[in-house]
């Protein structure tokens, strides 16, 4: 029994004395808004802790005030909603750029993550929760598609669906009269 003692204690001595660093307790959380199927740059994302994992469900908390939350309630309740209207304390903040926001050292938790600048030309993503860890990972990767609303974006390459119906019921007249033609 001793044995085992001096060997678990020499391991942990010898992981400690290396430096190497003990993965658990801290996680990251990188955001990479999408448009179109492109990743943005420009948007100022928002992580803010608003709550824990227990074992009754989850804790939330807006710096003031505690709730005890069912998880299926997280998605089903409008909580997120909710929570982002809020001023979190601790909020940190960051400009997604080539590959994204990027936090790191997030202690375990739920986070609430938005978009905290105006809409790019109306442009933004829709608040949500993550968890750390998330499932087995430490490190949790998003890409929460932009929505618009507002006007959608100008294009010169495509025609209109009106012109192209024209286009096509033109294209057609032309081929019957050609039809016509050529059968007399």
């Amino acid at each position: 029994m001793l044995r085992k003692w001096i060997c678990l204690a020499w391991a942990v001595g010898l992981i400690l004395g290396s430096g190497v660093e003990a993965k658990a307790g801290s996680g990251s959380i990188r955001i990479e808004p999408i448009w179109c199927g492109a990743p943005v740059c420009g948007v100022t994302v928002g992580v803010c802790k608003v709550g824990a994992k227990t074992e009754a469900g989850v804790v939330l908390t807006d710096g003031l005030a505690d709730w005890q939350v069912q998880e299926d309630e997280l998605t089903e309740g409008n909580w997120v909603n909710w929570l982002a209207q809020k001023e979190i304390p601790d909020e940190r903040r960051c400009l997604a750029g080539n590959g994204g926001a990027l936090f790191q050292n997030l202690q375990e938790g739920i986070y609430l993550v938005r978009q905290t600048d105006d809409p790019i030309n109306g442009r933004l993503f829709e608040p949500f929760f993550l968890g750390i860890p998330d499932g087995e990972s430490w490190d949790v990767y998003r890409a929460p598609k932009m929505i618009s609303r507002g006007e959608p974006p100008k294009t010169g390459d495509r025609p209109t669906p009106l012109i192209g119906a024209m286009g096509i019921g033109l294209s057609v007249a032309f081929l019957m009269v050609f039809v016509d033609e050529h059968r007399r």
